[in-house]
């Protein structure tokens, strides 16, 4: 008879334990997120970007990713590369030529959180690809003549690492941040058209800081 309580209250516990059981574990994330990489000034000053990100949970701490990020820029005076010094007294605002790319990424991200807080922290290490689109500049050349500048930007590879933080505003959705540096293994081939020039832009480093907003299902 000692027995007979635990079982029953087994009998009632039963359905609710298969019922937690059989729900999954939510283990994949969706985010949309907008943001700036700070470049040196070659080939970039800054470059503005929004994207999408998806990851899949491996458990509660780790997970890998896919991000694709639409980025937009001006390539800063790719005249300069060539050595040509732009006509300020026709021109005084700097030419430039505009560029954009999608930016790929996969990546393995590690997250750190404290039970009964809102706050989480994350590192994450990436490696991306890219093929930016870069647009003619022309313009008055210093000393006379014109030069008409295109850029064959070929393909970057861009590996990364980051720090993150989170705040989860509900039940699955979450603010939050992110600071990334990227280092850009490029190879630029810059031409003038006038004048028959080319030069080269190689590796830069940008970075960047994003803001997003995610969803756990």
């Amino acid at each position: 008879m000692r027995c007979l309580p635990f079982a029953v209250a087994g009998a009632m516990l039963a359905p609710a334990l298969a019922s937690a059981q059989l729900k999954p574990d939510p283990r994949w994330e969706f985010g949309l997120r907008s943001g700036v990489l700070i470049g040196s000034g070659r080939p970039a000053n800054d470059l503005l970007f929004n994207g999408i990100k998806a990851i899949y949970r491996l458990d509660a701490e780790s997970g890998v990713g896919l991000s694709i990020d639409r980025l937009s820029f001006d390539f800063e005076r790719p005249q300069s590369v060539l050595g040509i010094e732009q006509d300020k007294s026709l021109v005084p605002k700097d030419i430039d030529a505009k560029a954009k790319a999608t930016l790929i990424s996969v990546f393995y991200e590690r997250r750190y959180a404290t039970a009964g807080s809102p706050w989480s922290w994350n590192w994450n290490a990436g490696l991306g690809f890219a093929s930016p689109s870069v647009g003619r500049a022309s313009g008055p050349a210093a000393g006379g003549g014109s030069f008409d500048v295109g850029t064959d930007a070929g393909r970057e590879y861009v590996p990364s690492v980051g720090l993150g933080a989170r705040y989860s505003l509900s039940n699955g959705l979450h603010f939050e941040a992110g600071l990334n540096l990227n280092r850009h293994i490029a190879n630029w081939k810059v031409i003038d058209a006038v004048s028959g020039r080319s030069g080269r832009v190689r590796d830069y480093t940008t970075t960047g800081l994003s803001l997003g907003l995610g969803y756990r299902f």
